[in-house]
């Protein structure tokens, strides 16, 4: 358990007090104006706050209180006042744009758009992990980054992101360009809708749009997710040679592909047999060689398998409200400890993230009230937070 002495030698020794303060204020920006702020403590307990700061009156509330973790919400950046009133001012709402995926929410997969009697839902993490994630499904959360560092930087031509582990069983991507930070809740929704393939059904619809503009951005998602499966041996190796990933896969097959789930099955009955490329190819030559138009129930039509098992497998599932909500919806800050699992939230590179495993980004500073060292890069973790607060543009 994290005591109160572990916890004040973390915020003398290792924690970064002001790239934190400066993320708060956005570099300033709303230095003196509101941020909606939360501590959490190990007990649980939650203490919120809506008050003016300064950098100054925040560190002495962070030593003072030491919380596990911080947490913040949107800012209210001043325009101007108004003359007739001086302690009336004019704010304009600012919070940066962050995307949230977790591991666990791939547990409960649905089949429709809407909640019906035949909606069946799957999970499609091939381990035991219930709330955390481990290193047999944090390949979900590279995939995710993937499509998310795709459509960031080249559908929205964002530059300045911020990747973060967050202790336990997924990551943040926090942007702070200028565009970004003054999104309104519309926009935000219209981006991260953009975004969402939830269903089969969905993913359905989006793989035989036909549609120009779909059409050609589904190809390079798809060729993205492809390739950095099929690139990297961990990848298609230890899954291809999984049983409840192969299981996973034959699932799907015979709910919306059954006249090849006897052919799979039977290829892929030793798993020993071939390797993991050997039998992704299988199924691509099973796939292809019928030149047919795949239909679901003789009436829906459906992309060919091999697509379709890329998508519903590899595809992100986004904790959606996090990326619209301009209110106080509060995002936990880098370098807070996980009140489970009490390793901290650390930034990290985008090439980390996709090639590194979930083993390396686990760093405990406190266990069981013993006091402890950090991460050997930890000088590298704050730089990349200190790159991040440069780009808040006044």
């Amino acid at each position: 358990m994290m005591t109160t002495t572990s916890l004040k030698t973390y915020y003398a020794t290792i924690f970064p007090m002001t790239e934190i303060l400066c993320l708060i204020t956005m570099n300033g920006k709303c230095s003196s104006y509101e941020r909606i702020l939360a501590f959490q403590f190990p007990n649980d307990i939650m203490k919120r706050y809506i008050e003016k700061y300064t950098s100054d009156t925040l560190e002495r509330m962070i030593k003072e209180q030491h919380p596990l973790s911080i947490h913040c919400g949107r800012a209210a950046v001043p325009l101007f006042p108004v003359h007739h009133n001086k302690d009336l001012i004019i704010c304009n709402i600012r919070k940066e744009l962050v995307f949230d995926v977790d591991a666990s929410d791939y547990d409960k997969i649905p089949s429709k758009s809407s909640e019906c009697e035949d909606n069946i839902k799957m999970r499609i993490r091939p381990c035991e992990c219930d709330k955390s994630a481990c290193d047999k499904c944090w390949y979900l959360i590279q995939f995710a980054s993937k499509v998310i560092d795709y459509f960031i930087t080249n559908i929205y031509d964002y530059k300045s992101l911020l990747w973060v582990f967050s202790g336990n069983r997924g990551i943040h991507c926090w942007i702070n360009d200028k565009h970004a930070l003054s999104l309104s809740k519309e926009t935000r929704e219209t981006i991260i809708k953009s975004m969402i393939l939830k269903s089969d059904e969905e993913i359905i619809n989006y793989l035989t749009n036909k549609d120009y503009y779909i059409s050609s951005t589904m190809k390079e998602i798809y060729h993205l997710l492809l390739q950095y499966f099929l690139s990297d041996d961990h990848h298609v190796e230890s899954l291809m040679n999984n049983q409840k990933f192969i299981d996973i896969i034959l699932q799907y097959i015979d709910r919306y592909y059954n006249n090849i789930h006897g052919m799979l099955k039977k290829k892929w009955h030793n798993l020993h047999n071939t390797t993991g490329k050997e039998k992704w190819k299988q199924i691509e030559m099973i796939t292809t060689k019928f030149n047919i138009i795949w239909k679901y129930n003789g009436g829906i039509v459906l992309p060919p398998p091999h697509q379709f098992i890329i998508f519903r497998l590899f595809y992100p599932q986004f904790d959606e409200k996090v990326t619209i909500d301009t209110g106080e919806h509060l995002l936990k800050l880098p370098f807070s400890i996980h009140h489970s699992t009490k390793a901290l939230s650390l930034p990290m590179t985008f090439e980390e993230i996709i090639n590194k495993q979930l083993k390396d980004f686990i760093i405990k500073p406190f266990i069981d009230g013993r006091g402890g060292g950090g991460d050997n890069n930890i000088k590298e973790r704050i730089s990349l937070l200190e790159k991040f607060n440069k780009c808040y543009i006044s």
